[in-house]
């Protein structure tokens, strides 16, 4: 996996627009309920069950709404924000406009609200951006005042440098709670890599590490946890000679007990000749390289990788390219034995990836989706802003992928202000209530990792235990299965665990008694067992416990001597 992206602005430019005041009632004249004054505060509309993360937010100063900030439903991510003064008449308000949004497109908005009190009513939201995947959308929300109120996601955040001089980065999460980077030293060239890791306990701070990841012939690297604990590095090397001359790169994995010390594992992975749709025959030299790889809810792993073929995607040169790179997946049942299953990204097109579409790094979303990010610059030379690619995002199906969706096109992009050198290689993280992403940076021959972060709000999930046993967890995702990966980050001290998820995260408990224990039951739980997570033995089901993260969680396991 690789790096990448800066993110949703939610500052646009003013927008003001005035309703016209209602006349001043004549003297002795009892005053309209219609002429509700509203409570000065902030309001939230759209508000999930928890009554804290919600569709969007405004406040009232005065007789004036102001400061409307919502995130369409439909769109990719990211927020409309609109600097609005709306005067309130009759218990009415109404504002409309076009204003700049954060994927350089127009984002035609209007709001019809009315206040029923002087606390709560109903808002009436239009918008529209087809050009992001936003479809046109009218929506009517009940509103209340709820000062503190927060958007669910915030979109992505510019955060800085992660590290200077990297290349080609790739995150894991580790069980102890904290996050290593694995990336490569060096630019200019294959042949100058070597890959490296540091480690960091905020996801912004590194230290590095002493690695024995020296070889001098391996690329760009995707590393895992695998169910047992292990690790599992998939890479490309730069050269390999147990290929024909014409297929230099093949996708090989080592595997490690701490993630430091590898031992390179036998055969290939992935061969690009298992193509045989996209295998030149006219002696074209042709490579997979940056795989990204995860395993699915059933068992499945799934690998992604940018498919390389030296010479363009339009014979009569249409192409500003020599090359052609696009985004393929192949799956295996055992995570080393791949069959190739087709394009997930193709990008020989002139109009949108000219070409080139590389580094694909798959990601489980809070949804239970799968998402895969990848990059491309877009068309030749010099970029046009408004068709820059950079950083995309394209969703598994099941039998196929989706259509890409840009993470964002603006001149703040990283590298879009100039245009030559665009942020791309993303490599995408869950970590401690947030999301981060990692993105390489090229400019002027030096190379920096840097990151962007999505924020959510996070809530505890805290386990106390009486008597001798412990817990193991898993999120629940997918269909029919469970997954045992630790991912949760929990974490035990004596009698208690606990951890930080994202906001509608669902999670599992397992409770195992200790010698001489039974298990006496979970108190505290906030789901049922749902019908689409069956437990992979019978006799589990009365040892776990849902969890639906819509706020904090304290639950306690009871373990009683036999």
């Amino acid at each position: 996996m690789s790096a990448t992206s800066r993110m949703w602005a939610a500052g646009f430019g003013a927008l003001t627009v005035l309703a016209a005041f209602s006349p001043a009632p004549a003297a002795g004249v009892p005053v309209q309920e219609a002429a509700i004054v509203p409570q000065t505060g902030s309001y939230a509309f759209g508000c999930g069950t928890s009554g804290k993360d919600c569709a969007g937010t405004f406040r009232v100063s005065g007789n004036a709404v102001r400061n409307v900030m919502f995130r369409p439903v439909r769109c990719t991510e990211g927020q409309i924000s609109l600097n609005t003064v709306a005067a309130v008449s009759g218990g009415r308000f109404t504002f409309s406009g076009t204003p700049t949004s954060s994927v350089s497109v127009p984002t035609p908005v209007q709001a019809t609200g009315t206040f029923q009190t002087t606390t709560k009513g109903t808002i009436r939201l239009t918008y529209s951006a087809p050009e992001v995947g936003c479809a046109a959308a009218t929506t009517t929300f009940s509103f209340t005042r709820r000062n503190g109120a927060k958007l669910g996601w915030q979109g992505w955040r510019d955060a800085g440098v992660a590290i200077d001089g990297a290349v080609d980065a790739d995150v894991v999460v580790l069980p102890d709670g904290r996050m290593r980077l694995y990336y490569g030293l060096g630019v200019g060239g294959s042949d100058s890599w070597r890959i490296t890791s540091s480690i960091s306990t905020d996801g912004k701070t590194w230290t590095p590490e002493e690695t024995n990841l020296v070889g001098r012939d391996w690329g760009p690297a995707d590393v895992l946890r695998l169910p047992d604990g292990r690790f599992r590095m998939y890479y490309t090397p730069s050269n390999d000679p147990t290929l024909a001359p014409d297929q230099q790169r093949s996708v090989r994995s080592a595997i490690s007990d701490d993630g430091i010390n590898w031992t390179v594992e036998p055969g290939h992975r992935l061969n690009p000749a298992a193509f045989t749709q996209l295998a030149p025959t006219d002696g074209t030299e042709f490579q997979v390289s940056h795989p990204g790889v995860m395993q699915l809810a059933d068992g499945t792993w799934l690998m992604l990788a940018a498919y390389n073929i030296e010479k363009g995607f339009n014979p009569n040169g249409a192409s500003s390219s020599e090359q052609t790179e696009l985004v393929v997946w192949a799956t295996s049942a055992d995570g080393l034995d791949f069959t190739a299953r087709g394009i997930a990204v193709d990008s020989r097109n002139k109009a949108t990836f000219d070409g080139f579409a590389s580094s694909p790094d798959p990601v489980l979303w809070e949804d239970g989706s799968v998402r895969a990010y990848f990059w491309s610059p877009g068309p030749s030379l010099p970029h046009n802003q408004k068709m820059y690619n950079g950083i995309q995002y394209t969703t598994f199906t099941g039998t196929g992928w989706t259509a890409a969706k840009p993470v964002r096109t603006s001149t703040a992009f990283p590298g879009a202000a100039s245009a030559a050198y665009p942020g791309g290689d993303p490599t995408v993280a869950i970590f401690k209530g947030r999301i981060f992403m990692y993105y390489g940076h090229f400019q002027e021959g030096h190379q920096t990792t840097e990151y962007s972060v999505m924020t959510s709000r996070a809530y505890s999930v805290r386990v106390r235990r009486t008597g001798s046993g412990t817990i193991a967890s898993g999120l629940a995702f997918g269909s029919g299965a469970m997954r045992n990966d630790m991912s949760t980050g929990l974490r035990c001290t004596g009698n208690a665990c606990a951890t930080t998820v994202l906001a509608g995260t669902k999670l599992w408990l397992f409770a195992t008694p200790g010698k001489g224990y039974r298990f006496a039951g979970w108190t505290g739980c906030n789901s049922s067992l749902p019908y689409e997570y069956p437990p992979p033995r019978p006799d589990y089901k009365t040892r776990l416990c849902w969890i639906s993260a819509t706020k904090s969680v304290t639950v306690t396991a009871k373990f009683v001597k036999r």
